[in-house]
């Protein structure tokens, strides 16, 4: 598997995908042109993505993972892990000397199995954010049978 960053003008977004994290596609265009993004491909074909963008911010060095998704058929194999710890290795090449941290966040659903993708990865619960889903989403979103309600913000420290 190799992992390497998308050249967003020459290259179609793996949309399947990204809709696969965030089932509203207005929602990702809203950030998708700001962000940088990384995928994970097998043989030529894209199994994985991960779009990470910087935030303004006066306070620190900050960025959010926007999106992380994997293809179903390659679930469980650490290639959202992969895909982690690449954007994180970059982020950390990007701010060479600039600053003496870096702050990472990354929101999912509370009955989400990224929740704890993110915990195993360095992420701890910063925020919840009550009827999230259900205020913000047109239509339900289903994780592991359940609707998604509550938004989790994780932060993650880098030094």
């Amino acid at each position: 598997m190799k992992i390497c960053k998308l050249n967003q003008a020459n290259t179609e977004l793996p949309w399947a995908l990204l809709l696969e994290a965030d089932p509203e596609r207005k929602v990702v265009e809203k950030y998708i042109d700001q962000s940088t993004i990384f995928v994970a491909k097998e043989a030529e074909n894209i199994v994985g993505v991960l779009a990470i963008m910087k935030l303004d911010s006066t306070e620190a060095c900050q960025y959010e993972l926007m999106n992380v998704s994997v293809d179903p058929l390659f679930q469980r194999r650490g290639i959202a892990t992969k895909l982690m710890e690449h954007a994180f290795k970059w982020v950390m090449e990007t701010i060479k000397n600039q600053v003496d941290s870096v702050v990472l966040y990354v929101k999912t659903g509370d009955i989400s199995p990224a929740l704890q993708l993110y915990k195993d990865n360095g992420f701890v619960i910063e925020a919840i954010q009550k009827n999230y889903f259900l205020e913000h989403y047109a239509e339900p979103i289903y994780e592991e049978g359940q609707q998604l309600k509550n938004q989790v913000l994780l932060k993650k420290v880098m030094n």
